[in-house]
């Protein structure tokens, strides 16, 4: 658990310092999505580090809520990097699924920290919070699905659904214990669900990423494209 995510932190952390080197305009909304993007997951993976190696896990604590809220920003920067970053569509439709998601993510963030975090009942209030926040973010894509549908070009929405797809199944065996028992028959490896919900929600963030840089770099080379 632990190192799977100190990896994915010092990566996205390096990746992210590296574009901001390079993009000739931060200032830009698509250099500003990617750069957000980045961040955030570096953030994500940080703070999920960090609890796995300090928090005490009997007990709710700072480590814990920043863990969750970790993985709240990271789900809201996919899908406000996918609005802003998928073409044609109008301006009011992407100001618009950016603000749903944003608002969304602030409202699962106050959930998150009147709830329990600890427990069991708190486990079922930190499950269905990231469910809650996974459907939102989910809508910009399914409105874009919706309105480039027969045949136009679907920006990289493939990559998107293909992280929903990683980063959900995660979620559903960490939510389960699928593998839990027949993982420590085997193997006597403890907690076998939670680690292959770190392992997964690190392959949906690199996929996406590799899509996102695709997309970006396509949106840069149409920006430069427009008469000024």
């Amino acid at each position: 658990n632990t190192w799977s995510h100190l990896l994915a932190a010092l990566w996205f952390t390096a990746y992210a310092a590296r574009f901001a080197s390079t993009v000739t305009s931060l200032s830009s909304p698509g250099a500003a999505a990617v750069l957000t993007y980045l961040v955030a997951n570096a953030f994500c993976f940080a703070c999920s580090t960090l609890y796995h190696i300090f928090a005490d896990h009997e007990t709710a604590d700072v480590w814990l809520g920043l863990d969750h809220v970790g993985i709240l920003c990271a789900i809201w920067a996919s899908s406000m990097s996918f609005a802003a970053l998928c073409r044609g569509w109008p301006s009011s439709e992407r100001q618009g699924s950016i603000l749903l998601v944003t608002a969304a993510a602030l409202v699962c963030c106050m959930f998150l920290f009147t709830g329990w975090l600890c427990g069991s009942s708190g486990r079922s209030v930190r499950v269905s919070t990231h469910v809650v926040m996974g459907s939102v973010a989910a809508v910009p894509a399914l409105r874009y699905w919706h309105l480039h549908t027969a045949g136009h070009d679907t920006g990289f929405l493939a990559d998107f659904v293909a992280m929903t797809i990683v980063n959900g199944s995660g979620g559903a065996i960490y939510a389960t214990n699928l593998l839990d028992k027949t993982m420590e028959k085997i193997i006597g490896v403890s907690g076998a669900s939670h680690q292959a919900m770190h392992v997964l929600a690190v392959g949906g963030a690199l996929l996406y990423t590799r899509g996102l840089m695709r997309a970006y770099s396509q949106h840069d080379t149409l920006d430069k494209g427009r008469p000024i």
